[in-house]
């Protein structure tokens, strides 16, 4: 099995207590790595900008009216940057972008080949999360790394119970190559969840062989880890009760965003309901075919 080395996290910032939950969990990687954390700052593109009654700027005001909030994003992110260095005796970098957030922060992971975004999300429910989802997870779905999200502040005893869902199709095994290098960093146990959404006895069966077959593999890595196969046709439901039953501290999935059933044209995919609805900490993979990450299947929550 490759492993993994995160030498560059980025973490988006919007000056609110939620953004410090976001760099607690990047503090926590990157010091087992010695990573750089860059700290970055979208705005939203200046085009959306309005001005009272029917004035419009010109090309040179539009100019310095960016160049203002520009300075003065700089000079809030500078000394946000400051506390952070002497909060946690690390020092960091940042960033100021314009434009749509999604599109901007994933351009700036390319750019800067960032090995691991970290963001904090409010999450979204309801009609909104029905017709727009949310601005978390359209950066998921498009940032070619993997991608924690998290809507609360880090526990003291960080990360020792990891959920790793599955399916029987598709499956990927690079979730659990990630899984386990997460789980060896951390002293993890893992806790493999297994769902059955037919209702035959068949599938169930194909489901515990499979779930057998990650239990091995996680053992011949030395893992602890622990299986589960559970029934049910509500599968964001099923990850987040046994979430919450096993009190769990990180869960993975694959950020893959396609609908495959009617509950998930209402709802969204299950990558998306798990990171809107989720308060444990999400770790989202982006599918890839590698020789050194084979899949059983090529892609798979």
């Amino acid at each position: 099995m490759k492993t993994i080395n995160i030498k560059k996290i980025l973490v988006p910032i919007d000056f609110s207590e939620l953004s410090t939950y976001a760099v607690e969990y990047a503090m926590q990687i990157a010091h087992l790595h010695t990573s750089k954390i860059i700290l970055v700052h979208a705005i939203e593109d200046m085009l959306n900008f309005s001005v009272p009654g029917d004035f419009v700027l010109n090309t040179e005001e539009f100019i310095e009216k960016e160049k203002a909030i520009h300075q003065v994003k700089s000079e809030r992110i500078k000394q946000y940057a400051e506390a952070m260095r002497v909060k946690y005796s690390y020092e960091f970098e940042y960033r100021v972008i314009f434009g749509k957030s999604h599109r901007a922060i994933t351009e700036l992971v390319e750019e800067e080949k960032i090995d691991l975004l970290v963001m904090s999300t409010h999450g979204v429910s309801g009609f909104r999360e029905f017709v727009i989802g949310s601005n978390a997870v359209r950066i998921i779905s498009e940032c070619p790394c993997p991608v924690l999200s998290v809507q609360k502040q880090m526990p003291k005893y960080t990360i020792k119970r990891i959920l790793l869902p599955f399916k029987d199709d598709p499956f990927s095994r690079q979730k659990v190559n990630i899984a386990i290098q997460f789980a060896k960093w951390f002293d993890a146990e893992i806790y493999t969840l297994g769902i059955e959404t037919e209702g035959e006895e068949s599938h169930y069966i194909k489901i515990q062989r499979e779930g057998n077959q990650i239990k091995q593999y996680l053992d011949e890595f030395g893992v602890k880890n622990n299986l589960k196969i559970v029934e049910s046709n509500n599968v964001s439901k099923a990850i987040l009760d046994y979430g919450k039953e096993i009190d769990a501290c990180m869960l993975l999935v694959m950020a893959d965003m396609e609908r495959e059933d009617f509950v998930e044209y209402i709802m969204g995919p299950v990558a998306q309901q798990l990171v809107n609805h989720s308060k444990i900490p999400v770790l989202s993979i982006q599918p890839t075919r590698h020789p050194d990450t084979i899949d059983l299947h090529p892609y798979g929550w």
